[in-house]
């Protein structure tokens, strides 16, 4: 690949000096070409092979989609990044913004509809956030922090999955607040207010109530 690479980019310097004209764009506008079109073709075959597979496998696409595209990025920073980097230094960079626009481009639909922490939502929502990390360490190992910061400016949109998840979480928690709270009042109301044994010297309806309680917060904290 570096050959092919290196003859393309001196076969256009070529090309320009015959023509008596300055290069339309510098190299790095090539490269940047040159990763767009091998990136787009790249993402839109993983994508197919993930939702082809969709039936088969338990796991949302949208989860089974960013697991995919890291295992991209490795191929892309271990293989094809040494060889452009000579020709773009951020090649890198490139690259890894791109694959987070096309998969942030098919998780926002899914983004917008999420308004209850469904099971989906629950699968989607770590594998898109791990995504985004995994892409944002790979920018700041070429640029750096000041760089990285720069770049969310003007090239990223971020998923956000935090702000939406915690809105979705204490959607829940109220939810399950109300919940817990009807479910009281009905017990105290229904009860008879005997002892259970000499030995439990409580209603019947609390063991449900801590019942309840136990399994909500056990729920919380498998999110």
């Amino acid at each position: 690949m570096a050959d092919i690479v290196t003859v393309a980019m001196l076969t256009r310097r070529i090309l320009g000096e015959e023509n008596d004209k300055a290069m339309e764009s510098p190299d790095r506008d090539q490269i940047d070409r040159y990763i767009a079109s091998s990136v787009k073709n790249a993402f839109v075959k993983m994508a197919h092979s993930v939702e082809f597979k969709a039936d088969t496998t338990h796991e949302h696409v949208l989860a089974s989609l960013a697991e995919e595209a890291k295992k991209l990025i490795k191929k892309d920073t271990t293989i094809f990044t040494p060889v452009l980097s000579k020709w773009h230094p951020q090649a890198a960079v490139v690259s890894a913004s791109l694959i987070h626009k096309l998969y942030g481009n098919k998780l926002r639909p899914f983004l917008e509809h999420a308004e209850h922490l469904t099971e989906d939502v629950v699968s989607v929502f770590p594998a898109a956030d791990a995504l985004e990390q995994y892409i944002m360490s790979v920018m700041t190992s070429v640029v750096g922090d000041d760089g990285l910061d720069s770049i969310c400016r003007q090239k990223l949109a971020p998923y956000q999955i935090e702000n939406k998840s915690g809105t979705l979480v204490l959607r829940w928690v109220n939810g399950q607040l109300e919940r817990i709270e009807t479910w009281v009042k009905r017990a105290a109301d229904q009860e008879v207010w005997d002892p259970i044994s000499p030995q439990q010297r409580h209603g019947s309806s609390i063991v449900e109530v801590y019942r309840i309680i136990e399994e909500t917060a056990d729920q919380f904290f498998c999110i």
